[in-house]
């Protein structure tokens, strides 16, 4: 072997760890693929000098800040079927990789980090590739496709004429919202942070969504085949919009401990309710309330404005009037 030659297992004089940081390049698109961060769950040795490592559901997106400088963005994933949709990845099972310098680049150097923000920073400008996508931080949060389905979101949201409609809604983490009875009776208020994911889907009877129909199917968001096909293959026709809430409630409460011949009673009344948008997703792609919404179209900020006042006193069960069958 050549003195400029090592092999795999010279090369990792540290151990791979759990946390140890690991790129991995997403899906093919049409202009090249984008460049993802995330940290190991853990690994095995397949076989002397080859290792599958299993991946952590925590990860961002590489973008470059400019003077050779990449930083890493937060990315949205609700499961491990959506995240191995991003990274393209086709094993069965937990999200795992087997390591290569195609799909994995520069991992022998990211795996001896534990710190993303560290390992971008060694690798800088080396990570330049002509077929990696690193968009620059100003990069607009959706595309135009991606645009158009949040505008028609919120449109549903608002009860305007929308294109998609509101066929499903989870409300998870609001369930407190619909009773009072785990409220604390020492207290006058709480807060939580919970999250509401949307279930779009096209609203045939609206003019033009036929043609948007075609622009989702032809950009992979929504699938469309044959109706005898579809008995054998799962269709995806709805699209998640996902948001993050901040709930403020007040209520007041009352207790009567009784006496011999009266039980006790106890009783709460809600003042007023208050709910905050705090971030926005759609599939991979998503921002922050108000942070990022400079970012985007005159028309989303508008109907963004619009959602926040129509939900900002709604109960748990107010969203499921959104739903349109």
């Amino acid at each position: 072997m050549k003195k400029h030659v090592i092999s795999f297992n010279e090369a990792y004089r540290s151990p791979i760890g759990k946390g140890s940081v690991l790129l991995i390049k997403g899906k093919p698109e049409t202009d090249g693929r984008r460049l993802y961060a995330t940290r190991i769950s853990g690994h095995a040795e397949i076989k002397p000098g080859l290792f599958m490592v299993f991946l952590n559901d925590e990860i961002y997106r590489v973008i470059h800040k400019g003077n050779g400088n990449m930083a890493g963005r937060r990315v949205d994933i609700r499961n491990e079927e959506a995240l191995k949709g991003v990274l393209n990845l086709r094993n069965e099972g937990n999200p795992s990789i087997v390591l290569n310098h195609n799909k994995t680049p520069f991992h022998w150097m990211t795996l001896k980090h534990l710190d993303i923000g560290s390992a971008l920073r060694e690798l800088g400008p080396r990570l330049f590739s002509h077929d990696l996508i690193l968009e620059s931080e100003e990069r607009p949060i959706f595309n135009p496709i991606e645009t158009k389905i949040l505008n028609e979101g919120l449109k549903a949201i608002c009860g305007e004429p929308s294109m998609l409609k509101i066929s499903n809604i989870d409300r998870s983490g609001s369930s407190f919202l619909d009773t009072a009875e785990d409220l604390d009776e020492d207290a006058s208020g709480s807060e939580l942070d919970w999250e509401l994911v949307l279930y779009l889907k096209i609203d045939e009877s609206v003019p033009g969504s036929t043609e948007f129909r075609s622009e989702l199917e032809s950009a992979g968001i929504i699938a469309g085949v044959e109706d005898f096909l579809s008995d054998f293959l799962e269709v995806k026709d709805e699209i998640e919009l996902y948001m993050m809430l901040e709930t403020s409630v007040s209520y007041n409460t009352s207790y009567d401990p009784g006496d011999y011949y009266n039980p006790p009673e106890y009783d709460e009344e809600l003042d007023w309710i208050e709910n905050d948008i705090t971030y926005i997703g759609l599939q991979e792609e998503g921002f922050d309330v108000p942070g990022d919404t400079h970012k985007l179209s005159e028309e989303s900020k508008a109907l963004l404005e619009l959602v926040m006042k129509k939900i900002s006193d709604f109960e748990g069960y107010h969203f499921d009037k959104l739903i349109k069958k």
